[in-house]
C-alpha cells in the first residue's frame, strides 16, 4: 500500500511536469494514478484493521465492562468480515466479467482491466483474513488490543 502511494506521487509529479513544463500532457497518467489509489486502499485496509487504526467512535464502547468490550470488538470484526466477504465475492465476479469480455484500459489498450481489478478481491481477502484472525483471537480469550489505538481493553 505504501509503495503504491509513493508510485501515485511519482506518476502525478511526472504528469504535472510534462503538462506544465513541456506542454505534453500524459493521458495515461491519470488512469494509472487511479489504479494506484485503488491498490493503496485495497492493500492498506487489512493492515489498518490489523493495527486497529480504522475509523471508529468508541465513546460508548469504552464505558462497557470488559465482557461488553469483547462482544463489541467481536461484533465489529464480524461486520468487517462480512463486508470483506462481499468485497471478495463481488470483486471476483467483476474480474471474471472483465476477463470474459476482454476489457482493456481506455488509455493503455495493452492492459487488461481484470489484472488491475484483481486488487479488489485480493484486498478483500486480506481484510477477511485479518477480521477472522481478530474474531479467533477474541474467542480464544486474548483481550489484548491489536494496537495501542484501542485503549481500555485490558482494564
Amino acid at each position: 500500500g505504501a509503495l503504491a502511494l509513493l508510485a501515485v506521487f511519482a506518476v502525478v509529479v511526472y504528469a504535472v511536469a510534462f503538462r506544465y513544463f513541456f506542454g505534453k500532457p500524459q493521458s495515461w497518467a491519470d488512469e494509472i494514478a487511479g489504479w494506484l489509489v485503488v491498490a493503496t486502499v485495497m492493500l492498506a485496509a487489512a493492515d489498518a484493521e490489523r493495527r486497529n487504526e480504522h475509523i471508529a467512535v468508541d465513546a460508548l464502547v469504552l464505558k462497557l465492562p470488559r465482557a461488553g468490550r469483547r462482544i463489541a470488538a467481536a461484533a465489529a470484526s464480524l461486520s468487517v468480515a462480512l463486508v470483506a466477504y462481499f468485497v471478495v465475492d463481488e470483486g471476483l465476479e467483476m474480474v471474471a466479467f472483465s476477463h470474459m469480455l476482454g476489457i482493456v484500459s481506455n488509455r493503455l489498450p495493452q492492459v487488461f482491466m481484470w489484472t488491475v481489478q484483481s486488487l479488489v478481491p485480493l484486498g478483500g481477502a486480506l481484510l477477511l483474513l485479518v477480521a477472522v484472525a481478530n474474531i479467533l483471537r477474541l474467542w480464544m480469550g486474548d483481550e489484548r488490543p491489536a494496537s495501542p489505538a484501542q485503549p481500555g481493553m485490558n482494564e
